[in-house]
Order: C-alpha cells, then sequence, then structure tokens
C-alpha cells in the first residue's frame, strides 16, 4: 500500500508523542499521568472525563509487562512486532519476520501473543 506522506508523518507525530508521554511518566513516577489524564482520555478515547477509562489502565500495564517480559525472555520476540516510525499502525505480527517453531502444531494464522509459536 502506498500512504501519503501527510499521513505517515503524522503517524510518526503520534509515535514521538506517545514514546514523550511514558517516558515523562515513568521518569515523574506516574504523576506526570496524573496531571495530564484528561490529555490521554481525549487522545484515545475522544472523551475529557478521564475517570471512566481507568478501569483499561491495568490491563493496559499488565500487556506492557508481558510484552517486556517476553521479549526479555525471547530477543527475537520484540522483532516481530516492530513497527517503524512512519509505518502504518498493525494489528498483528509481521509474518516475513515470523518462524514458526518446529514443535508448533498450529498454522501461523493461530497467534495468540504467547510466543510459543
Amino acid at each position: 500500500m502506498n500512504f501519503q506522506p501527510v499521513q505517515r508523518i503524522t503517524w510518526g507525530i503520534n509515535r514521538l508523542l506517545f514514546f514523550f508521554f511514558a517516558l515523562m511518566g515513568i521518569l515523574t513516577v506516574g504523576v506526570f499521568w496524573q496531571l495530564l489524564a484528561p490529555l490521554y482520555s481525549w487522545y484515545f478515547f475522544k472523551d475529557l472525563n478521564f475517570t471512566r477509562y481507568y478501569r483499561y489502565l491495568y490491563p493496559v500495564m499488565a500487556l506492557f509487562f508481558r510484552y517486556s517480559l517476553n521479549g526479555l525472555k525471547n530477543p527475537g520476540y520484540t522483532k516481530i512486532f516492530a513497527v517503524s516510525l512512519f509505518d502504518p499502525p498493525r494489528m498483528d505480527p509481521d509474518h516475513s519476520k515470523l518462524r514458526l517453531n518446529t514443535s508448533w502444531l498450529g498454522s501461523m494464522d493461530d497467534c495468540d501473543w504467547c510466543v510459543n509459536c
């Protein structure tokens, strides 16, 4: 697919903003996140009432730590989910970078993000 340069730049800016917010939240031990909670809520849900979305906080944090732990156990794991700064968003792993484990009985389409395939 050929995407317009403006759309690619928009994806890059959004990714840089996300990384900045994540880094600032980590460096300030969450204080930055609490101060800018309405901004996050608007950015992700188009709603300034951030209290409605606290229920997503812990599942997202759990996914982050699961992804990080799998990346530490298997360094190749993070490469299949890698997206460059200006690439379109992905909803699944890059199958060109994915190699199936010889003991995996399912197909490549059976990926459940568990790293067992």
